[in-house]
């Protein structure tokens, strides 16, 4: 598991595991143990990737007024966002898919549960709104 704090309130985590069937109620545990870790409380949404190979999971504070001292969670499936690898080393990337250069990094789209596993050591994962600038600005290698 991978914590990325975005804000002081909003976080990304990437988890990577085989997906089983009740995973709401499995990722809703995760959230309640990192709880008093992140100091989460307050009405969140939680925006979820989900992949064969794991959950991207991006957490935004909604509101804080009603909820001062108690978690609250509305999970968001959404399937349209992508996933990307990002590595400085472009010899570990698969040549068969497009990859993309930017600011000294190498991005290429994860789609299968192979990549993951082999590459997952060697850099990390973007997910989410930060996505839209390197996808904008990138050079196709």
């Amino acid at each position: 598991m991978r914590i990325e704090k975005i804000t002081d309130t909003d976080y990304k985590i990437c988890i990577l595991f085989k997906i089983v069937d009740d995973y709401e109620k499995n990722i809703e545990r995760i959230i309640i143990k990192l709880r008093k870790k992140l100091n989460l409380c307050g009405f969140y949404k939680v925006y979820m990737i989900i992949r064969d190979f794991g959950i991207f999971l991006i957490l935004k504070k909604v509101d804080n007024s009603y909820y001062r001292d108690v978690l609250n969670i509305k999970f968001i499936k959404s399937d349209n966002l992508n996933v990307y690898f990002v590595t400085k080393d472009y010899f570990i990337l698969d040549r068969e898919k497009e990859i993309l250069y930017y600011n000294g990094y190498y991005y290429s789209l994860v789609d299968s549960a192979v990549d993951v596993i082999r590459i997952s050591e060697f850099g990390t994962f973007v997910f989410g709104e930060c996505l839209n600038k390197i996808l904008e600005e990138a050079v196709i290698v």
